[in-house]
């Protein structure tokens, strides 16, 4: 049986390779390695269109905050009989490459599907493409014979321990990830006349940031909450700024729109308080960005950093203030506290009153 070679190095098709890897590993078929796979010489757009394409129940959309040059790579190929498989029943990954090898972030799916949709970049998938028909050419696969697929990844050099593995539900930032996690409500505002629709509000939010810092987005949008805090600020405050609180804060990769996941890591604040001033949460998010950037983090540590808001109860809207902790990791293994537990909260500048939490 023939076996195409395919490489998961951290250039030219890397990316591609790296999710047919990881399929291999975690996919209960291990297409190409534990099962082999059956050359189709006809028909493969069709099949990468049912799991790409617009012929899917849920079509492929290209995450360009996540890689600027996005599309879709299909496994098992659709150059196969295997392939093809409705793309709304595959795992969808994003590889990101980094000292310690190749990072998989699973955006939804799970290791119980029979395929893969990995975001890379398009020239990655370009020439993966080209390596998979250099591989049929030279091995002489040819129509429904079977092959395997070797895969070639390139050595790991030791890292932070946050940097080793992402935890479920997490998402690339810089070469470090964020995780953001929400929590249901029955209202997204509960002061208003009629109070808001049952939504979520935003709760821990945690990163690993290593040296290489991830790209942030401005905060926008009507939050939960948000309602209720200009409710608040016009009865008790008027004339007060507010603010949309960046849990991870944007100059350290934190999102805060509304198509890049943002809403989740945002919380109403007053924006003298809770957001700005001394001390507030910006006095630590500076001490870390500084860390990173003055070479207290070396290429292969981090800052595995943590934002808890405080709510009253499990209706409130709004946080009565947030902790903050952040703890410095090596790649040798050691760790140190950063800044321990830290507690701010939500009022208004440095009067300790009005805290806007609901």
């Amino acid at each position: 049986m023939s076996s195409l070679p395919s490489s998961g190095g951290s250039s030219s098709a890397g990316a591609a390779a790296a999710g047919y890897a990881w399929a291999q590993r975690n996919l209960a078929d291990s297409w190409g390695h534990g099962t082999p796979l059956t050359r189709s010489t006809s028909a493969s757009a069709d099949r990468y269109a049912r799991t790409c394409g617009a012929s899917g129940s849920r079509p492929f959309q290209a995450r360009t905050d996540l890689v600027p040059t996005d599309t879709c790579s299909d496994f098992p190929f659709s150059s196969t009989r295997e392939g093809g498989t409705d793309g709304g029943s595959c795992t969808e990954i994003v590889p990101r490459f980094s000292t310690g090898g190749w990072d998989i972030y699973e955006l939804h799916g799970g290791t119980g599907t029979r395929c893969t949709r990995a975001h890379v970049p398009a020239a990655d998938q370009q020439i993966a493409e080209a390596q998979l028909a250099q591989g049929y050419a030279d091995q002489r696969v040819l129509e429904a014979e079977p092959f395997k697929v070797d895969i070639a990844t390139s050595d790991a050099e030791p890292q932070a321990p946050c940097l080793q593995k992402a935890p479920s539900g997490a998402l690339p930032s810089g070469n470090g990830w964020i995780k953001n996690s929400t929590q249901p409500v029955p209202h997204i505002n509960k002061t208003t006349t009629p109070p808001g629709p049952a939504g979520v509000r935003a709760e821990a939010a945690q990163a690993c940031l290593g040296a290489v810092a991830g790209d942030g987005s401005d905060a926008s949008g009507d939050i939960t909450g948000w309602l209720d805090a200009q409710e608040f600020a016009r009865i008790n405050s008027p004339n007060t700024g507010l603010a949309r609180c960046h849990l991870i804060a944007n100059i350290l990769g934190g999102k805060g729109q509304i198509l890049d996941g943002g809403q989740a890591n945002l919380v109403p604040c007053w924006q003298v308080g809770m957001n700005t001033g001394t001390p507030s949460m910006r006095s630590y998010e500076q001490q870390a960005q500084k860390a990173l950037a003055n070479g207290t983090v070396g290429p292969n540590d981090a800052i595995l950093y943590q934002v808890t808001p405080d709510y009253r109860d499990s209706t409130s809207t709004i946080p009565v203030g947030v902790t903050m902790s952040a703890t410095l990791e090596r790649a040798d293994g050691s760790t140190r506290p950063f800044f321990p537990d830290i507690y701010i909260s939500n009022t208004k500048a440095n009067t300790g009153l009005s805290n806007l939490g609901n």
